[in-house]
């Protein structure tokens, strides 16, 4: 298996999420994940070169008396993006099967009959109507299928430019 700096890992998702137009904020997010997460993991250990098996070795680390807090799930998925980018090149899979997984979750809960999803900060709306309206070939055996009734965009401008 591949292995790679893990700097210049981490700079190559992060050339990623500026390509796909990730937020400053979001892409802070993550170098924040890697920094104090996986990147002084390795530090600590000494580890140079990041592969699946340090990012295991990581995770493994992640688990607070057998439950995962959410900060630990948040820096399990920064690896699982490292991972991606390593063996595919990409992250889109990873970000699109969390969206299936979640929206799977709520959709078990059974106490909802809309789901709103605001996307400002994350993502273009454009992947997150792909990957709605394509659960159904993904996960056919989803009990109920959910479905894409609309889409709004709201376009802000700025105080100086509202005159």
């Amino acid at each position: 298996m591949e292995e790679v700096k893990i700097l210049e890992l981490t700079e190559r998702c992060i050339k990623y999420f500026q390509k796909q137009c990730y937020t400053r904020n979001r892409i802070t997010v993550y170098k924040s994940l890697w920094r104090n997460g996986i990147i002084r993991y390795m530090s600590q250990k000494g580890i140079e070169s990041y592969s699946p098996s340090v990012g295991a070795e990581f995770v493994s680390t992640c688990h607070f008396h057998g439950t995962i807090r959410p900060q630990e799930r948040e820096k399990i998925r920064s690896i699982q993006v490292l991972d991606d980018m390593l063996k595919l090149g990409c992250i889109c899979c990873t970000l699109k099967m969390d969206l299936v997984r979640q929206l799977q979750d709520i959709i078990e809960m059974q106490r909802f009959d809309y789901i709103v999803i605001e996307a400002s900060g994350i993502c273009e709306p454009g992947p997150i109507a792909q990957t709605i309206c394509s659960i159904p070939q993904m996960v056919p055996d989803m009990e109920c299928q959910p479905r894409l009734e609309m889409m709004i965009f709201l376009r802000t401008t700025s105080p100086s430019n509202s005159k």
